[in-house]
């Protein structure tokens, strides 16, 4: 099974690629797929020969995209589309991820997949019109949909709170933003199972899930876990409210995701964020230092 992957050097892509089982995998990077250019996707892909398409690209500066609105549009929604559109052409099925940043973050229980969205910035809605351009343009596809995503390649949270906490000995992290931490292993090693069900020809419910890890969290309580369980105790933590720190583009107060269906139809489950954290850190630390291919 031929499976070309859109993305090369981001954070998910670089995860799928240490994971990978016993597949055939070609990863186009910005250099030979540039998704700012939607209007050259269906000629750029001509060359390449596939039986599945994961999209791990997308525009995720989410503040910045409030100035950039263009770019975003045709990184997050457009080029999605093209992709789905070239797929189908070749009747061959196509994965893509997204976010919670598509639901408003008014809510007071996990959000499922048929819940109303309403994103409330230029990145949420542009997640959401990319997912609205999969869906009519390929039957075939798996939307996964996921949050606070982190891992100890890239840049994230998890890589910018250690480095703080090795240079500063306090911190402000916002604490009233809930939602579920995930490890961007954690979506690779889940990713792959679900390939190997489409290599395998099971029949597959196609659609939209929730791909995220189980549980929920403020962004402080999972700083002091981050910072504790790094050893990094002396580090004093104040919790901070979205007033006092604000940004350009809007982030949901509530935007924890329920991953039921992803168990009861693929028979996949994510692990709790203090596991996956767990097993981040033990990566991050020990031995041999991790290189995407």
């Amino acid at each position: 099974m031929k499976v070309l992957m859109v993305g090369k050097t981001g954070q998910l892509a670089s995860f799928m690629q240490i994971t990978q089982p016993d597949l055939e995998l070609t990863c186009l990077g910005r250099d030979q797929l540039d998704l700012s250019k939607p209007e050259h996707i269906a000629d750029l892909l001509g060359s390449h020969s596939f039986d599945l398409l994961v999209n791990t690209a997308a525009y995720t500066a989410v503040d910045k995209a409030e100035s950039e609105p263009g770019l975003a549009q045709a990184v997050n929604a457009e080029s999605p589309g093209e992709l789905a559109k070239v797929c189908a052409s070749r009747q061959v099925p196509m994965i893509h991820y997204s976010t919670d940043y598509v639901f408003p973050g008014d809510a007071s229980s996990p959000y499922i997949e048929a819940d109303a969205t309403g994103p409330k910035s230029v990145y949420g809605l542009t997640k959401l019109e990319g997912e609205q351009a999969v869906r009519t343009a390929n039957k075939k596809h798996f939307i996964f949909r996921t949050s606070w995503v982190y891992g100890e390649i890239g840049q994230n949270f998890f890589i910018t709170m250690r480095k703080l906490a090795s240079e500063r000995d306090s911190l402000s992290i916002v604490n009233d933003q809930v939602g579920g931490p995930t490890y961007a292993r954690a979506i690779a090693d889940c990713s792959w199972r679900v390939i190997q069900k489409i290599r395998n020809n099971e029949d597959l419910p196609w659609g939209t899930f929730h791909m995220s890890c189980a549980g929920e969290v403020s962004w402080f309580e999972f700083a002091q876990a981050l910072l504790n369980l790094s050893g990094y105790t002396q580090v004093q933590l104040s919790p901070l409210s979205t007033a006092e720190y604000p940004t350009p583009a809007s982030r949901p107060a509530y935007s924890v995701l329920d991953n039921s269906a992803l168990n009861e139809n693929l028979g996949i489950r994510m692990p709790e964020w203090s596991q996956a954290l767990e097993s981040c850190i033990r990566f991050a630390d020990g031995g041999a230092p991790i290189d995407a291919k």
